[in-house]
């Protein structure tokens, strides 16, 4: 059975020789982005963080759409992750359009979406695939894609370990079968390579029919795409289907602490910190090493964050035992002894 990757490039192969209306993939140029304009350089491995974000997916002729019709947008980000090359899915299904859509004069937007975490970058190209599908309603095709977007819709997962692994491949299992069904057909698609070559950088792009719009006269504003040769003088784009993303950029993981290897870790560093005696901060020192070695070594955080982490939380490891001596010493109260710590003392002792 072939890959949803072999299946999505047999698609879009189909696009490019005309059975589905060709396909457009446009920068939108920097002085053109009116709220946040991207002055940040390229990428650098190791030292920035990327996420594509889906802004806006606008379906221009709604009534048609959802009397005839079922819309579904599949993305797919393909990049260095851990060592190896991993793929990131993400599935906004009918029922999600339905839901959470929003009507605008002559169509339905659905907006402002994470296709991806935040993923630390480390060389190589980043693959990004978007499709725009149309079904024909069906209530067990519509079942089905409700199942797939559940199980690939997990941007906000901070890690790609192996428990979201077993959950997205049940979800692209399905979604494959939902691909093979006469009734979905692509109206919008393309597969855009950013190489670091090229010294890609941050960004925003919309995929669209190719001559659908003029590339000089496209505007981002409030993460909305609009339209004129005057940037005082704009309208919003309402006669075409098309998505609008954004590839973006950060130096930081703001919840780092969140992380699995971070939060876990730490707890048993924090516990034995504040018990306020020398044993225990034997035991908390030895948990510090290997909460050292995990952190730096995790995929899901860039090298300078990482030293960063450790320097913080070794400083906090400090301050928890230099408050539990504190306040040991306003009075006589005596602990019994854990027997954890005693062992742990008695091992690190040997």
């Amino acid at each position: 059975m072939p890959s949803v990757g072999d299946r999505t490039g047999a698609l879009l192969a189909s696009i490019k020789n005309g059975k589905a209306p060709l396909s457009t993939w446009l920068r939108v140029a920097d002085d053109h982005v009116l709220d946040a304009a991207f002055h940040a350089g390229p990428f650098v491995q190791d030292e920035h963080y990327f996420v594509l974000r889906v802004h806006q997916t606008y379906l221009a002729a709604a009534r048609q759409w959802f009397a005839k019709y079922d819309p579904m947008l599949f993305a797919l980000t393909e990049f260095s992750y851990d060592g190896r090359r991993t793929s990131e899915p993400f599935l906004v299904s009918p029922d999600t359009f339905r839901q959470v859509g929003q009507p605008a004069p002559a169509g339905m937007s659905f907006n402002d979406v994470r296709a991806t975490g935040l993923r630390p970058y480390r060389g190589n190209t980043i693959n990004v695939t978007v499709i725009l599908y149309r079904n024909k309603i069906s209530d067990g095709a519509r079942r089905l894609l409700t199942i797939a977007e559940r199980c690939l819709s997990v941007p906000q997962l901070q890690v790609l370990g192996a428990p979201y692994m077993a959950v997205a491949e049940t979800g692209l299992e399905v979604l494959e079968s939902i691909l093979g069904l006469d009734d979905t057909v692509p109206l919008l698609g393309i597969w855009q390579c950013f190489d670091p070559l090229d010294g890609f950088r941050p960004g925003w792009f919309v995929l669209c029919e190719s001559a659908a719009l003029n590339p000089d006269h496209v505007w981002v504003r409030g993460n909305r795409l609009w339209q004129g040769a005057d940037r005082d003088r704009l309208t919003r784009v309402e006669q075409t289907d098309f998505v609008l993303c954004s590839l973006g950029q950060a130096s930081t993981l703001n919840d780092a602490g969140q992380l699995p290897v971070v939060r876990d870790m730490w707890q048993p560093v924090k516990r034995f910190a504040g018990l306020g005696n020398e044993g225990s901060l034997k035991v908390a020192k030895a948990l510090m090493t290997a909460f050292t070695y995990a952190v730096t070594q995790s995929p899901d955080l860039l090298p300078g964050q990482a030293d960063e982490l450790v320097s913080k939380y070794s400083l906090a490891m400090k301050g928890l035992h230099d408050q539990a001596v504190a306040t040991s010493m306003l009075g006589p109260r005596k602990h019994a002894q854990d027997p954890l710590l005693h062992r742990l003392t008695d091992t690190l002792a040997e």
